[in-house]
């Protein structure tokens, strides 16, 4: 990737795309920001492009604290299905092709791996040898007390590792990268041959599946958009050979997620790039759908806008910047803004200080959440926790 943020295909390496769409965010501190949606015009793939230099998204990933869930050791149930329906594809496949792979002395390395949940899984079932990567410090500490996980605080830049692993587990992890070619030949310097991969990145051939918040899937750390054709073109370059590639439904609260569950062999033998090309038709239908949907949002939020009354917005994270830069969410009177990722808490949002929900109790101002993953568990902590008596305007 160029210093100015443009990116060449990192499939096929084309300089030719066509524009999709362009989506703007309003960032924490009122800055103004956004990329454009584009799709190879070679292979299909379709990417974020005009982006912030590399070492400016590391930095946001070691300073935002969205995937820490720190405070609490509850992990939500549906999230830890997620973690277990991965955990259960890699272990199933390791134990019925031991040996070479040989249990309890099976390496597993976990990049991005937050605070170790998913390595946590492997623990219970008796693997000994496990290893977590994340650029977040303070996962290193969660990921120890809570699980007796081991975690490096680095990321795949700057990780250099001194044993070969049997398995690394790339679970959400490459939708936010850049320079992925890059990244998968580190990876595969990490694995020795005949060694396991595991991905799991969005499925952009099913994108708007149950279609609730309008550009979900074009969030601030989003950034690549894979079908399978383009995840095949960029594994099988530094000699990755597919053995499962299957589309699934994750479920995070009353969010759907279509994914790409994966699991990949370390040959060692450079491939081609496979012939079928990404079909762009679904990830247009879905900025269309999105455009539909945040339409409607627009007509729901037109009454507070014009009663002109204080509200709280709770929820400061990718939802609300996507809304206050392209809906007129922004001409609201907002009196405060909450937010439970202690990352985001001490900076501002439209001129106030992001401060922790707690600063609700005792308080009657309307509360606009902002979150659809987690809008139900708001209000509950509202309502149970709170005892809040304003009024909870949820988005539609």
């Amino acid at each position: 990737m160029d210093r100015d943020g443009q990116r060449s295909c990192e499939v096929c390496g084309s300089l030719s795309s066509d524009l999709l769409h362009r989506q703007p965010f309003v960032l924490p501190g009122g800055r103004l920001v956004a990329y454009d949606v584009v799709s190879c015009a070679n292979c299909g793939f379709t990417f974020a492009k005009n982006l912030p230099p590399p070492e400016a998204l590391e930095a946001y990933y070691r300073e935002n604290l969205k995937y820490l869930y720190e405070g609490s050791a509850f992990v939500p149930p549906s999230l830890e299905a997620v973690h277990r329906d991965s955990f259960t594809l890699v272990d199933s496949f390791l134990r019925e092709h031991s040996p070479p792979f040989a249990g309890t002395s099976t390496r597993v390395l976990d990049i991005g791996c937050s605070t170790g949940v998913l390595l946590s899984l492997f623990r219970q079932a008796g693997y000994e040898h496990l290893l977590g990567l994340d650029p977040a410090p303070e996962c290193r500490e969660v990921a120890r007390r809570r699980h007796g996980i081991e975690v490096k605080t680095a990321s795949l830049s700057t990780f250099r590792a001194d044993v070969s692993f049997d398995a690394v587990l790339l679970s959400s992890v490459l939708e936010h990268l850049v320079d992925l070619p890059r990244v998968v030949r580190s990876i595969a310097s990490f694995l020795r041959e005949g060694g396991l991969l595991f991905v799991l990145v969005p499925d952009a051939d099913r994108f708007g599946f149950e279609l609730r918040e309008p550009f979900l899937e074009f969030s601030i750390e989003h950034i690549n958009y894979f079908s399978r054709p383009s995840l095949e073109g960029l594994l099988s370059s530094p000699g990755f050979t597919p053995v499962l590639v299957r589309s699934e439904v994750a479920r995070v609260n009353q969010t759907s997620f279509p994914v790409l569950a994966s699991l990949w062999i370390r040959e060692g033998v450079h491939g081609k790039l496979p012939s079928r090309r990404s079909d762009v038709g679904p990830i247009r239908r879905y900025i269309e759908m999105s455009r539909e949907r945040l339409a409607a949002l627009e007509e729901a939020l037109a009454p507070l806008v014009a009663s002109g009354e204080e509200v709280v917005l709770w929820g400061a994270g990718s939802l609300a910047s996507r809304l206050l830069a392209t809906t007129s969410l922004a001409r609201i009177n907002v009196a405060g803004v909450v937010d439970n990722n202690s990352g985001l808490q001490g900076k501002t949002l439209l001129g106030r200080a992001i401060e922790p929900p707690a600063m609700l109790k005792g308080r009657r101002t309307t509360v606009v959440v902002a979150s659809y993953v987690w809008g139900d568990e708001i209000r509950r902590t509202l309502v149970d926790d709170y005892r809040y008596e304003g009024r909870v305007v949820t988005l539609p």
